[in-house]
């Protein structure tokens, strides 16, 4: 759960260069803002690092539930540490088959993304096992849960 003050329950949310967010509120709820960086244009990441204690074998199927204030239109995606080889730097910036259309509805949504094939070996940057990508202006987010 995310907000001024994180609650973190085997997820870490981490600042990089090109993923850094403040804590707001949107309608009514404590949350992050995800913060365009310099080289990101209007898109932004929000990256996590999961809790080794979670982590089993070499690959696993899991599901990213996310909670989300839609406040711009744009696209929410979401790259993870996997086995796909031809993605980014060996598998380590897998995309999810699924994305969440924004609209700028102003209220709280929730999608679910799909990590198949999932290795989490913090190989993203600041040693981050996946992340939200955002393309919209504005964007935040309250709550990330992670499920085998």
């Amino acid at each position: 759960t995310l907000g001024a003050q994180n609650q973190e329950d085997g997820l870490k949310l981490l600042d990089n260069d090109d993923g850094h967010t403040e804590p707001g509120k949107f309608d009514g709820a404590e949350a992050r803002a995800a913060k365009p960086g310099p080289k990101t244009g209007a898109g932004s990441y929000v990256y996590f690092a999961v809790d080794d204690s979670f982590k089993a074998g070499e690959v696993m199927q899991l599901t990213a539930e996310v909670e989300y204030f839609d406040a711009a239109p744009g696209t929410l995606g979401l790259d993870f540490d996997g086995s796909d080889a031809n993605a980014p730097f060996s598998g380590a910036y897998t995309r999810s088959p699924v994305s969440a259309s924004l609209a700028g509805a102003r209220q709280w949504k929730t999608v679910k993304f799909d990590l198949r094939d999932a290795r989490l070996n913090n190989m993203q940057n600041r040693g981050a096992d996946f992340r939200l990508v955002v393309q919209a202006p504005e964007f935040a987010v309250r709550r990330v849960t992670l499920r085998r």
